[in-house]
């Protein structure tokens, strides 16, 4: 998420200040659920060690004859509820700012947003002027013969947990558990929002919770996922990667800290061979369009999804990596280029009958919410006052209303004759080293491919290292869980992936 600064200096930093002080709080059947430590996953990634299998149906060796897979995607376009406000961006035009608006404002620090007018969806934002290419939601389900597996994707700048855990029924019904289901947001700034009942997300950025914006969303989710079951067929998969160096680059002036990898998952028809889905996860993010913008966009991603059906076919799917610093290089253009890049990779793909899935998931208790006040600049540095005295950054404790109290992590293997594949899923917007702490960990844990799938299952802001939180950047101020809050993500990723070591 990005937040420029608004005039008479209305910023993320200002605005959360003014508000603290305002606020005066500085066909398969469904797996049975079993209780504990990993919710819903009835397994517990704590005591598994390296040759315990995790999660559902979990892993194979090379040796064994796999089930026919099957495959079934679909995309259901989302329109958003009339009247609805775009999420990604605080400052005017999108925000409303009047004599009225900002003690309104100010009072939704307590988690109590006051609604002028009730009759349209937008509260303290814009309302949308319409539509500039459509959103979607997207969704694969992956049957291995056993259980299922599904991945849901929106155009939206961030996924609400509230979303996830109201679909996890219809899910099961389907025969997909819970620790396979994910839910997942492109990280559009041009998205509706209006969708999540957080302060920090209804204050800063995506206006108040709206039970109708709500409706809309879910109806639209649960219609992805049964068309994509009802479009299961057989199937094969193949999974590789390829670097895509120009698409992204480093926000911060930090040269080369950005990665360029592209994961690839290739479902293609077991018949025809013709493209049934192309999964891509590549880490940018999506704010081509500015605050200026008042109409609904895909934006970047948007792009390189459609550009990629043009060229193959089948359905396109773009999920996030650890985008947290970066951001696209060349405008528009960088969907073009992800597309070249993913189309030219694509014939060089092996693909494969069959595949094993096995997941966990775990809620991992968060640290206390706090605002990180922030460091002045350095003229003519690339350092902030904070880089020569650490002791001066500032925290100050919030609200649990701000955000949520634990985050929802999750890990899912896929294994087949070209060896496992793991997706490590964080809850909010990792910065790049984070992201190949993960990749390095998995590695190192004999996984062919381990892919950071960012903006997964709920959004709990940044995830900064300990060294970029003090600096007191953006990102910094926008981690809302202390200093050490990207050594717990790097850790929980880790338990998971080893908990479904191959």
């Amino acid at each position: 998420m990005r937040l420029r600064t608004l005039p008479f200096q209305l910023s993320l930093c200002s605005l959360l200040s003014l508000a603290i002080a305002c606020s005066g709080r500085v066909a398969t059947q469904p797996a049975e659920p079993d209780a504990g430590d990993l919710e819903d996953a009835g397994v517990d990634a704590g005591e598994l060690d390296a040759g315990t299998d995790a999660g559902t149906d979990a892993g194979v060796d090379a040796g064994p004859v796999l089930p026919q897979l099957r495959a079934g995607a679909a995309a259901v376009e989302l329109i958003p509820a009339k009247g609805s406000p775009l999420a990604g961006y605080g400052a005017v035009p999108r925000r409303i700012i009047s004599a009225l608006s900002i003690p309104e404002q100010l009072a939704a620090a307590d988690g109590h947003c006051i609604d002028p007018d009730p009759t349209t969806v937008a509260t303290y934002f814009t309302p949308n002027e319409g539509t500039l290419d459509p959103l979607y939601v997207r969704a694969v389900v992956v049957d291995d013969g056993h259980t299922r597996m599904a991945i849901l994707k929106v155009d939206a700048v961030g996924f609400s947990r509230q979303i996830r855990d109201d679909l996890v029924p219809l899910a099961q019904s389907l025969g997909i558990p819970p620790e396979l289901l994910v839910g997942v947001a492109t990280h559009t700034h041009s998205g509706p929002g209006a969708v999540s009942k957080f302060v920090m997300w209804e204050l800063i950025a995506a206006d108040c919770y709206n039970q109708v914006a709500y409706d809309v969303m879910l109806h639209t989710f649960r219609e992805a996922l049964l068309q994509a079951v009802a479009n299961l067929k057989p199937a094969r998969l193949g999974i590789g990667s390829t670097q895509e160096p120009n698409a992204s680059q480093n926000r911060r002036d930090r040269p080369g800290i950005r990665d360029p990898e592209m994961g690839i998952l290739k479902f293609v028809d077991a018949t025809t061979n013709a493209p049934i889905a192309e999964v891509f996860n590549f880490a940018i993010h999506g704010t081509v369009h500015d605050q200026d913008n008042l109409k609904f966009s895909a934006d970047v991603m948007g792009v390189a999804e459609h550009e990629i059906e043009r060229q193959l076919g089948g359905m396109a799917m773009f999920i996030n990596g650890a985008e947290g610093d970066v951001s696209p290089a060349n405008g528009l253009q960088s969907g073009i280029q992800m597309a070249n890049t993913l189309a030219a990779a694509w014939p060089q793909i092996p693909t494969e009958p069959g595949v094993a899935l096995a997941g966990v998931f775990e809620d991992l208790t968060m640290p206390q919410l706090q605002y990180n006040v922030g460091c002045f600049p350095i003229p003519g540095s690339t350092q902030t006052i904070c880089d020569l005295d650490p002791g001066i950054s500032i925290q100050v404790p919030l609200n649990s209303n701000w955000g949520p109290t634990k985050g929802p992590f999750q890990a899912i293997r896929l294994s087949n004759a070209q060896g496992n594949t793991v997706l490590a899923m964080a809850p909010g917007e990792p910065e790049t080293e984070l992201g190949w702490e993960i990749k390095a960990f998995g590695a190192n844990e004999g996984f062919t491919h381990t892919f950071v799938v960012s903006l997964a299952n709920d959004h709990l802001s940044y995830f900064t290292t300990p060294a970029e939180y003090t600096r007191g950047l953006y990102e910094g101020t926008s981690t809302m869980y202390g200093p050490k809050t990207g050594v717990l993500v790097v850790q929980e990723a880790e338990k998971l992936v080893h908990a479904l070591k191959p």
